[in-house]
């Protein structure tokens, strides 16, 4: 049990859908809390040392019809007047450098989604930031 801080966790149907967002503080103030899709797309607004953050979840099945979902719900949530933080498992490549293959670089459909979205949305890659060459990315 998580006892640091506050944590809100959503959990799917399936066994292996859930998100969670872990503070390691209790001095968060939870605004509004949606789980846009149960164990895949957990959004919350929150205040935090007297600014106001939306953090955001995601942990896209690996079907392209259901990432497709998730990535049009994930573009409406990130046009908001405040700070944004989005994290998760996207289980999509958006550059040949987020991959280990032999196979020719391909950028998918929702590879391309998912690089507009966070193009209009003006995020930043803090792991490409940091290691702007590196191979980097969790199995």
């Amino acid at each position: 049990m998580w006892t640091k801080g506050k944590c809100i966790i959503s959990i799917g149907e399936d066994k292996a859908d859930g998100v969670g967002i872990f503070f390691r503080t209790h001095d968060i103030v939870i605004i509004r809390r949606r789980d846009i899709i149960p164990g895949r797309l957990l959004m919350i607004d929150c205040l935090y040392q007297g600014d106001k953050y939306r953090i955001i979840n995601v942990y896209t099945a690996p079907e392209a019809r259901k990432k497709t979902k998730l990535f049009k719900r994930l573009r409406e949530l990130l046009m908001v007047g405040y700070k944004v933080i989005l994290s998760g498992d996207f289980n999509t490549v958006t550059a040949e450098n987020d991959r280990c293959s032999t196979a020719p670089f391909r950028l998918t459909t929702q590879g391309k989604h998912l690089k507009l979205i966070n193009e209009e949305a003006k995020l930043i890659d803090t792991c490409r930031s940091i290691n702007p060459f590196g191979l980097e990315f969790t199995r």
